[in-house]
């Protein structure tokens, strides 16, 4: 009779601990990044009483036993759901891995918890203050090297990005046909120096003769002036269906006058494009237009913003519109990662059982992808936590009335004697 009490009072000890678990699980339902924990129970040992009649090896043995424990508590890496926030520092993960972060010790943790921050000195940290890990090193296209050594991830909100001198341009315009010997027609392009300093450029055009117009390149004279062509002149001619006949492409030389001392920067005049070639000036009986100007430089630009893309590389957006790469964010996986031990603040460390993590880059080796502006949240289920409620809450019951009910008998037994 006294086993019934300990049967019953280990089922009372983990139906408690049940109630412990489930708690904690609601306790963290707004925890970014926290995993619900599962909870599995496992019977104690058993008392054989009789090994069973052995005839023929027929025969069960009468076993009786002696209570429950608590087996095992998992943590369930299902997905949470996605909050998005508009911080560009912040990160989900959409699949598995665990970002990597190092505290000021050197200690290496991992978490699902991407409400990242930039710190004083530009570092990407978590909000424990440890560092987060990737790669920075880039080739000579400005592209990140990833898979190399691991350091900390650093943003220069001031970071630079340096201009461009313009190298080519060109506009599609078309010469009026109908227009009086004469007549005149400009446009303009803004181009940029070696210093990345803005030009206007201004393209006019008379009419000298049919079929012949006469294009003078021209610059603000405080900025400098066009050395070649000679004075800027270029002659233009067309067929009669409209057709550039020549000339061909031009190099513009320009004197700016902006720097500490002149100098010269030339430019190609893409007049004809395409395979085969075409004119990019045409002279149609329409009113003189230009369509469309490109040309391929800018200026100096500052960080506008910065953007996350889904294989984890932190891109930054520059006021001149360039784009650039500053760093990458590593992930790692585990074989086992329920075999991950807890250390608090939505961290986890590696142990034998989860085994050596594999690092690498998002959305590569099953890890997962990276959603820039986001946050995962919690996937405790309200729901089946409630119902989790209950059954341990019965559970618990039903062990204390075991107890109650072996209580009496106890006292009925103990009554005989009387």
């Amino acid at each position: 009779m006294l086993t019934s009490f300990y049967a019953a009072l280990s089922g009372l000890n983990a139906n408690a601990l049940y109630l412990s678990i489930i708690g904690n699980n609601l306790a963290n339902i707004n925890t970014i990044g926290f995993k619900a924990n599962l909870t599995t129970f496992g019977d104690l040992l058993s008392q054989t009483l009789t090994g069973g009649a052995v005839v023929n090896g027929a025969g069960n043995p009468m076993q009786i036993g002696l209570g429950t424990q608590l087996l095992s508590t998992t943590s369930l890496f299902t997905q949470g759901s996605l909050m998005f926030t508009g911080e560009a520092t912040n990160m989900a993960l959409l699949g598995g891995g665990f970002f990597i972060s190092k505290n000021a010790n050197g200690t290496t943790s991992y978490t699902r918890a991407g409400n990242f921050t930039l710190d004083k000195s530009g570092n990407l940290v978590a909000p424990d203050g440890s560092f987060i890990q990737g790669w920075e090193t880039k080739d000579l296209t400005g592209k990140i090297i990833a898979n190399t050594a691991l350091s900390n991830i650093v943003i220069n909100q001031g970071d630079i990005n340096p201009p461009k001198a313009t190298t080519t341009l060109a506009h599609v315009t078309n010469l009026d046909a109908s227009a009086a010997i004469g007549a005149q027609y400009s446009t303009s392009i803004v181009v940029y120096d070696t210093l990345g300093a803005s030009h206007t450029v201004t393209f006019t055009f008379a009419k000298t003769a049919a079929n012949a117009w006469t294009c003078t390149v021209g610059v603000p004279a405080a900025d400098g002036s066009v050395t070649a062509p000679p004075g800027g002149t270029i002659n233009f001619t067309f067929d009669n269906t409209g057709q550039l006949i020549g000339p061909a492409d031009q190099a513009l030389t320009f004197t700016w006058l902006n720097g500490t001392a002149p100098f010269t920067q030339t430019m190609n005049w893409d007049i004809a494009s395409g395979t085969p070639a075409t004119g990019n000036i045409t002279q149609y009986g329409s009113p003189s237009s230009t369509s469309s100007t490109t040309q391929d430089g800018y200026g100096a630009g500052n960080i506008s913003s910065i953007v996350v893309r889904t294989d984890g590389v932190i891109e930054a957006v520059y006021s001149n519109g360039q784009t650039a790469e500053l760093a990458q964010v590593a992930l790692a996986s585990f074989n086992d990662p329920q075999g991950l031990i807890k250390l608090g603040a939505n961290r986890y460390a590696e142990t034998v059982t989860s085994g050596a993590p594999s690092v690498g880059e998002a959305q590569t080796g099953g890890r997962a992808a990276i959603a820039g502006g986001a946050l995962e949240l919690s996937n405790v289920d309200i729901a089946q936590e409630f119902t989790n409620i209950i059954t341990a809450q019965r559970g618990y019951q039903a062990n204390s009335r075991v107890i109650t009910t072996s209580d009496e008998l106890m006292q009925e037994a103990l009554s005989i004697k009387r």
